[in-house]
């Protein structure tokens, strides 16, 4: 993977380092949010990395158990649309398919 940025991406780059701290704490109340709303509700697990790795919080991972749910991924990922939610499948195709 070649991971370099052109200049003007660097220099963009370089300006928004200043609204870091303000962009993490939004994305972890936005967490919070979702994390309290999706308490409890069956088939439905919440996951996050270990705060020693210093999560940027740019996804927010739900796994969907359909024999709890009763709903799969797909059809869940299709409801939520009407919410105007746009949740995707990240890990897709798995890595061991």
């Amino acid at each position: 993977m070649n991971a370099k940025l052109n200049e003007f991406q660097a220099a963009l780059g370089i300006l928004l380092l200043e609204h870091y701290d303000e962009e993490i704490s939004r994305r972890a109340r936005v967490a919070a949010t979702y994390r309290e709303q999706l308490a409890g509700l069956p088939g439905i697990r919440c996951f996050s990395l270990p705060a020693s790795v210093g999560n940027s919080l740019q996804y927010f991972v739900v796994r969907v158990q359909q024999e709890e749910c009763g709903i799969s991924r797909d059809d869940l990922l299709e409801r939520l649309k009407a919410f105007n939610v746009f949740a995707r499948r990240y890990f897709y195709p798995l890595c061991n398919t």
